[in-house]
This record gives structure tokens, C-alpha cells and sequence, in this order.
């Protein structure tokens, strides 16, 4: 029932904006924002929480926005970015202020974030790795990074770790950077330009693995999985399970799976590949229903 009203309220709301200028809120925000044509919203909270996100105290929404001018959404009253890139931005506004914030002359569009969802189904075989590998210009990956976007990794993992004084200990750990978006904020993160979660650096995460011990988990184990599928070295598997670029670094990003922050996660993965000059691809095995999916959406832009 949840579910039908939501799709009746969306029809209203888009018809009802049809014969006017171009809209400048997603159909989502325009049911927290209705206008003066005093279309009704029939939906509860519950409802609404479950499309949107909402902050703890339900009211400010996490959005994407697109600027007319690059770097613009720094100053744009009544948003709160938390991450601006380019012409794109992600941050938090009160419902209140979202009709006078669309009606800046600089905002070309503002879009809720969207909850996604991991999904992966395609294994090492299938993509020719091991044919690279034995090719007479085979490469495993060494001088690579690879950002994984997902629900996190086991820092302790015999996979991604290393041993580098070849004592049989793997203390050393091939993962460079690990962003805990689902943490809470300790500045660690601000360094980065970013104001949530905690940063872990390599020596941390090395701190950690000699104390067996660590603050990041994976509870959902998907994030781990994805990264043993594109860089683990087998260490854990006696029958040699070997991932796709197993001499690769990583940088991982625990993330909200809010689409806002996987665009967060992207950057500081790409941001942290540029600062250390060294080529870089992300992976995202996720996704989700929402939007058109055919390239328009802010989200879709920002990647």
C-alpha cells in the first residue's frame, strides 16, 4: 500500500510541475517541499525515511546538487556540503530551506540521495585474468591501486596482507587507505577535505594487524569478497584462489551505500591514486532502482 501511494504521489507531484519553468527538485524532495498549487502528500514518515535520507533528527536530507560554476555549492546558503566536485556537490539541507536553496540562480538541479544495494555475479575466469597473467607481458597488478566502494574489507585478512621480513608473518598490509564512512567522525577524515567517518592509514591498519585486532569490520563480508575477487593473493586458500590483480594496492570505502557517499568515496579514492601518482580504477558492485538509469541522473553524472 506503502509502496502505491508513493507512485501516486510522484505522478501528481510530476504532472503538477509539467506546464511550469524547469524544475529544479528531484520528485522525491518536492514531497518534503510542496509548493502553493497545494498538492497532497499522503505518505508517512516511515514511508518517506525509507525512500530518502534523512538525518538523525529528520530534518535535514542528504542530496546531490549540480551548480551552475564549478566549486559554487561552497557557498550556497542553506546547504551543508560535504564533498564538492566540480560543478557537483553532496551535502545535507533542512527540508525547510529546500525551496529557497532550488531557487538559487546557481543551482541547475538538486536530487535526493538514494539508498543502493551490493550485488555481484562475475567470477576471476570469466574475464580473462589468467590469460593476462601468463601473457609475455603478464602482470599481476604490481603498481596499480584498486579502490573498492562497498561494505567494507577485514584489514586482517591473510589476502591482503604481506610479509615483508619473511619471518612467515604477513604484518604488512597492502591496504593503503580505509575510509569508515559508517564511524563516527573523529577528524581523522578532515585532512581529506571530508567531515564524517575515520581514515585509516596503512602504518594504523599495519598497528592493527600486529595487535590482531580491528576497528573497521565488514559485518555484510561483501566488500571483503568483492576485493578477494579483484586483489587478493590466495594466502588464505589452500586450494589457490587467487583474485584478479593480487599484487595490487588497495584504498577501501566502508560506505553508507547512500549514493551521496559513494560519490564521497570515489573522489577520495581517485584523490588519494593522484597524490601518490599511480594509475587507479574503483569498483562498484552495487546499485539500485531508483532514477532513470540512463545516464541523466546527478549521480550518474558525478561518476
Amino acid at each position: 500500500m506503502n509502496k502505491r501511494l508513493l507512485v501516486v504521489a510522484l505522478v501528481l507531484i510530476c504532472f503538477s510541475f509539467a506546464l511550469g519553468g524547469p524544475e529544479k527538485l528531484d520528485p522525491l524532495l518536492r514531497l518534503l517541499a510542496p509548493s502553493d498549487s497545494g498538492v497532497a502528500v499522503p505518505l508517512s514518515g516511515e514511508v518517506l525515511s525509507k525512500a530518502l535520507q534523512l538525518d538523525a533528527s529528520g530534518e535535514e536530507v542528504h542530496v546531490i546538487v549540480r551548480t551552475q560554476t564549478p566549486g559554487a555549492a561552497w557557498n550556497l546558503p542553506g546547504f551543508s556540503p560535504s564533498g564538492v566536485f566540480q560543478d557537483f556537490a553532496t551535502g545535507t539541507v533542512k527540508l525547510e530551506e529546500l525551496l529557497s536553496l532550488s531557487d538559487q540562480p546557481e543551482v541547475v538541479y538538486l536530487e535526493a540521495a538514494r539508498r543502493l544495494s551490493p550485488s555481484l555475479d562475475v567470477s576471476v575466469p570469466e574475464v580473462g585474468a589468467p590469460s593476462v597473467w601468463a601473457g609475455a607481458s603478464g602482470t599481476r597488478g604490481g603498481g596499480t591501486l584498486i579502490g573498492i566502494v562497498d561494505s567494507g574489507i577485514d584489514p586482517l585478512h591473510p589476502d591482503f596482507r604481506v610479509d615483508r621480513d619473511g619471518d612467515g608473518f604477513e604484518e604488512g598490509s597492502r591496504i593503503l587507505f580505509l575510509w569508515d564512512q559508517t564511524l563516527p567522525a573523529d577528524g581523522s577524515a578532515l585532512p581529506y577535505h571530508f567531515n564524517y567517518g575515520r581514515v585509516y592509514t596503512q602504518p594504523e591498519l599495519e598497528a592493527q594487524i600486529a595487535a590482531r585486532y580491528t576497528e573497521s569490520t565488514d559485518t555484510m563480508g561483501h566488500g571483503t569478497h568483492v576485493a578477494g575477487i579483484a586483489a587478493g593473493d590466495g594466502s588464505s586458500s589452500t586450494a589457490g584462489y587467487v583474485g584478479v590483480a593480487p599484487e595490487a594496492n588497495l584504498i577501501v570505502v566502508k560506505t553508507t551505500f547512500y549514493d551521496t557517499s559513494v560519490i564521497d568515496g570515489i573522489a577520495f579514492v581517485f584523490n588519494r591514486a593522484k597524490e601518490l601518482r599511480l594509475p587507479c580504477v574503483v569498483n562498484l558492485s552495487l546499485g539500485g532502482h531508483a532514477g532513470p538509469h540512463d545516464g541523466t541522473s546527478l549521480f550518474e553524472q558525478a561518476i
